[in-house]
């Protein structure tokens, strides 16, 4: 089923959309980096809010679920709902960070008339982060062709104000 668009509030909203998220990247990138920074994690929070009401406001379903399990992962992150094990804390912040970097290229698809099939699988990837879910949905097909085929350009693109690429 084709959604239909209005792609003139997405134009006119975008820029700000891609500022928040950009934001959002940055302070999710200082709490990856320090751990101990949580006004990094609420900074994220609540740029990943604004996304999601603003999202909402435009009724764009498949970026709305996306950006709410991205807020729901921000909050589960800042009640410490994950669990003592720091790899389900570091498993939950990549998987975070990819969908940070995505929501941007998935606007632009938005606003072109293109399909967004990756929102879902994304969506599903970061609810599996938040101990919900399958615990194979990374065999899924849609994931696994969304995942090696996002990776390269999600790299490219993680790159801090000095240029340096993010370990």
């Amino acid at each position: 089923m084709s959604e239909v668009v209005d792609r003139g509030g997405l134009d006119w909203v975008r820029g700000d959309l891609e500022r928040l998220l950009g934001d959002a990247r940055d302070a999710l990138q200082t709490y990856a980096t320090t751990r101990t920074d949580s006004s990094a994690l609420d900074v994220c929070v609540s740029q990943l809010h604004n996304v999601h009401s603003t999202l909402q406001i435009l009724e764009l379903r498949p970026a709305i679920e996306l950006a709410d399990e991205m807020e729901q992962l921000g909050l589960a992150l800042q009640r410490r709902v994950l669990g003592a094990d720091p790899d389900a804390e570091d498993d939950a912040i990549d998987a975070w960070m990819g969908a940070v970097l995505e929501m941007p290229t998935l606007l632009g698809a938005l606003a072109r008339g293109e399909p967004s099939s990756g929102a879902r699988a994304l969506a599903t990837v970061l609810r599996h982060a938040r101990g919900l879910g399958p615990s194979t949905v990374a065999r899924e097909p849609e994931f696994s062709s969304l995942l090696s085929a996002a990776q390269p350009d999600a790299v490219e693109r993680f790159v801090n104000s000095d240029g340096q690429t993010m370990a």
